[in-house]
Parts: structure tokens; C-alpha cells; sequence
């Protein structure tokens, strides 16, 4: 049986996608694909990710994935997937994930997104989330994470070779119908029919925010006059106004071309090159770059 370890990495849609194949359980797993009840009964694989990094949990953790295996071969899938952006930070002991897998094909799914993009949609989080409720612009803050993936992809590369570990693009322009969860089911190899079959009406509670409604709330939050409460339901009218006018959340967050933005891109560009031979078929990595900026444009 084929193991798609999903590791996001953060800010890459993976509560999306998540969220998605929670709601779509019983239908993937009729079809082949299992997304099995997480251990602590919330969207994502975070509490298995946090048992192999803790050695007294580890051969806890590692008998329920041997035992979610045989499960899902009994039910007749050909296909399982785990999905926690934990499985992509430091301490995940990599050689034993293949201890718990004998006999089965184990895989890394990650996906690569604009270090801007990925900064815009950090910075929307920090000022929406009601223990967070940021103040500063964006320009002011911290670059979020690491806009070049090097912490997250290098340990993956040491250990797979190309084709078990696989890099898609976080591009709207090069999934299906430009759909993520669409390019999701067809990286995990189901059948394009098969998404007609399933709920996708599930609400992402990470989702982004356009950014004028970001900042309408940025400038709330340095008020200093919502509650808690009150910022909250200032959050949900904002997802109302976006929902209601979606083309809002089509445009891509626009931010100034200055030195920092400029920094973020510097992180990845000098990684695009190893990354390459990660990529999957087709992958155009043209949208990872600023226009005349750079030195990892393809030969």
C-alpha cells in the first residue's frame, strides 16, 4: 500500500485540505483512499507527529500506525494518507516512519508557495486570531517561518531520493480547475470523477482574509476599543463580506517591492535549484520569483 506522509508545510492550505478529507472520509475510503480518524478526533495528524518526536510516545505512536495500516489493507485501500504541517518541523525521527511502514511505499507530499504570499497569509492570521490581534503593518513584521524551505526540504532530500519525496506548486494557475483540492486528490491518485462525489462546502477557520478587510481589522485591533468578543465578530462579518464577494479572495495580496519582500524571495531563490528535481511533472516554478530578480530562473 502507497503512504502519502502530507507535511504541508505551513501556510500551504493543509487546514484546506485537511479539513476536506475529514468531511470526505467514508467517501475516499470507498474509493481507495483512507485519511484515517486522527488520535486526538481533530482534522489533521499533529498528535502523531508529536508522538515520534517525543521518545516516551514513540513506540506508543508507531504501533497505532501499524495497526492503521493492516486496518486500511483489510478495508481494501490501496492508498493512506497522513497530513500534519508537525510532520515538517525539527524532530521528526524520518528512519522511523519506515520502521512503522514494512512492506508499504511511503511518500512526502509538500507544496512550495510564494514567499510573499506565504507572508501576506501569516501576517492575516496574526492579526485575526483573538490572542494574537497584531497592530503592526505588515512591512513591520518578521518574515514569517522560512520563505526558503531549506529547514523544512533538506532533511526530507538527505533521506528520499526523487519521487518519494515530491514538490508540487502552490499555484492556482497549475491545479485543476484551479482547484487545491482538486490537485490534492490528484497527487493522492484519485480519480478526477471522484471529487464531484464529495462535500467541499467544509469552511477553512484559517482561511485568508482579503487584504483591505486585514487591514480594516489591523487598524481596529490598534484602537484598542473591540473586546474580544467584539473583535471576533468583527473576524466573521469580515468572512461574510469575503464570502459574499469572492473574487476578493481571488486577488493575489499585494505588497510593497521593497527590501523586505525582496529578502523573502532571497531566501528561496538560491534553494530553487536543488528543489528541481523534486518537483512533480510540469511543475513551472516561474510564479517563485520576482520578474528580472534572481538567480534560480530555469536554464
Amino acid at each position: 500500500m502507497k503512504v502519502i506522509l502530507h507535511i504541508g508545510p505551513h501556510k500551504t492550505g493543509t487546514t484546506a485540505i485537511q479539513t476536506f478529507l475529514t468531511a470526505n472520509a467514508g467517501t475516499l475510503a470507498r474509493h481507495g483512499i483512507r485519511y484515517p480518524r486522527p488520535i486526538d478526533g481533530t482534522h489533521n495528524h499533529h498528535a502523531v507527529a508529536h508522538g515520534l518526536r517525543q521518545p516516551s510516545l514513540r513506540a506508543q505512536t508507531a504501533d497505532w500506525i501499524r495497526a492503521m495500516l493492516d486496518e486500511s489493507e483489510s478495508m481494501g485501500c490501496r492508498t493512506c494518507v497522513l497530513s500534519s504541517e508537525m510532520f515538517a518541523e525539527h524532530g521528526i525521527p524520518i528512519e522511523a516512519l519506515d520502521e512503522c511502514m514494512p512492506g508499504h511505499e511511503l511518500s512526502v507530499l509538500a507544496y512550495v508557495r510564494r514567499p510573499d504570499h506565504m507572508w501576506a497569509s501569516a501576517y492575516s492570521q496574526l492579526v485575526i486570531e483573538p490572542e494574537a490581534r497584531r497592530t503592526a503593518r505588515i512591512v513591520d513584521e518578521p518574515l514569517p517561518y522560512d520563505c526558503g524551505y531549506s529547514t523544512v526540504f533538506l532533511k526530507w532530500m538527505s533521506l528520499l531520493s526523487p519521487g518519494r519525496l515530491v514538490l508540487a506548486p502552490f499555484d492556482r494557475a497549475q491545479w485543476p480547475e484551479g482547484s487545491l483540492l482538486r490537485d490534492f486528490l490528484a497527487m493522492a491518485g484519485a480519480p478526477d470523477p471522484l471529487f464531484a462525489e464529495c462535500d467541499a462546502s467544509a469552511n477553512d477557520p484559517n482561511a485568508s482574509l482579503p487584504a483591505v478587510l486585514v487591514e480594516a481589522i489591523r487598524v481596529a485591533n490598534a484602537s484598542g476599543r473591540f473586546s474580544a468578543k467584539e473583535h471576533g465578530e468583527l473576524v466573521e462579518r469580515a468572512r461574510r463580506l469575503a464570502k459574499r464577494f469572492p473574487r476578493m479572495l481571488r486577488r493575489p495580496p499585494r505588497l510593497p517591492r521593497g527590501a523586505p519582500v525582496r529578502r523573502a524571495f532571497d531566501m528561496l531563490d538560491p534553494w530553487l535549484h536543488a528543489y528541481r528535481p523534486y518537483y512533480r511533472p510540469g511543475f513551472d516554478d516561474s510564479f517563485l520569483r520576482i520578474a528580472g530578480h534572481g538567480h534560480g530562473a530555469a536554464a
